[in-house]
């Protein structure tokens, strides 16, 4: 079907409608609806987002044991301020008891930052200082944590060059134990020991396995006096060897003590007792060694200027000691 042209009068009022209508404001408006939508969406996943960050921030921050003023000590405060090589040997008392000393400490340190000691000049250097030492022990323990292994010629050959720092200064003992809550259960394992002739050491490792303790709980190995309560060292001092003792009543509970050894005074320990007092010598001497070794090398590659002389040319109380000025009289 053959269309006809349009006449001008249609041509003129399509293009009256075209320009009748305003594109830029309907433009605007789509765009306006758009962005507030856009808008109301973004805000609420930011919300959401900060909300989620928040509780995750405080779901992660670590548990409060004591607040004062703005300080605080948490669980990980405590575990990074503590040194290793004790943390083992704490008990809660310790820990307690190191927790109030944080609280004395900070209660002063407060009181001292309130009073401007924080800005004093000479406080400041120390910390400084403090620091060095501090980055600069960090830095070597660092550097020598690589533990070291000994022959087992080179512990024999200390031992037998060393054999004077073992002997015996006192009559020792080689003792097994086993500890039981009640005198009944002690009487049982007792018992079981005495007259139906279970071994004591196995008897007291099978117990120490099904309470979880170390080995060094009840295979005590070789002590003299002043290294057990006095009480249970009377009771196996002159025991004869491998006879148990009846159950002992202390604060503890009950104890079970047996006598597998006796050494006299002035003896020389067995290597396998002071195997590990050797391997521990030794890696002392390993360790000062390496630290020699490594710090010369740094004196080696550093620019370094003394002065020495100045130390001999002054007064030791002028070295020390800052000298107030004098005023001179008229």
């Amino acid at each position: 079907m053959d269309r006809k042209p349009a006449t001008k009068a249609q041509n003129y009022d399509v293009g009256k409608r075209i320009a009748d209508c305003n594109f830029d404001d309907k433009q605007e408006t789509w765009m306006t609806k758009l962005a507030s939508k856009y808008v109301y969406f973004i805000l609420l996943i930011a919300l959401y987002s900060l909300a989620f960050f928040q509780c995750t921030e405080e779901k992660q921050k670590s548990p409060i044991i004591v607040r004062i003023g703005t300080g605080e000590l948490t669980i990980d405060d405590l575990r990074n301020s503590v040194p290793d090589d004790i943390k083992s040997t704490m008990t809660r008392d310790d820990i307690r008891e190191y927790v109030r000393n944080w609280m004395n400490n900070q209660i002063l340190y407060q009181e001292g930052l309130r009073k401007g000691f924080g800005e004093d000049m000479l406080i400041k250097k120390r910390v400084e200082n403090y620091r060095r030492t501090l980055i600069g022990s960090a830095y070597i323990d660092d550097h020598l944590q690589k533990r070291v292994t000994f022959p087992d010629s080179l512990i024999q050959q200390y031992y037998e060059e060393n054999s004077e720092d073992f002997v015996r200064q006192d009559v020792e003992i080689y003792l097994y134990h086993i500890l039981m809550p009640t005198k009944k259960q002690a009487d049982s394992v007792y018992n079981l020991i005495r007259w139906r002739k279970h071994p004591f050491d196995t008897t007291a490792r099978y117990i120490g396995d099904i309470r979880g303790l170390d080995k060094s709980e009840w295979d005590i190995g070789y002590i003299s006096q002043g290294m057990l309560l006095d009480k249970l060292y009377q009771a196996v001092k002159t025991r004869r060897v491998g006879l148990p003792t009846r159950p002992i009543e202390t604060d503890f509970g009950f104890h079970l003590l047996q006598v597998d050894d006796r050494k006299s005074k002035g003896t020389i320990r067995d290597l396998d007792d002071v195997k590990d007092e050797i391997v521990a010598r030794l890696e002392h001497m390993n360790r000062n060694e390496r630290y020699r070794q490594h710090l010369s090398l740094l004196k080696n590659g550093a620019s370094i200027e003394t002065n020495f002389q100045l130390i001999d040319s002054m007064p030791i109380d002028s070295l020390l000691y800052a000298m107030e000025p004098t005023t001179q009289s008229e």
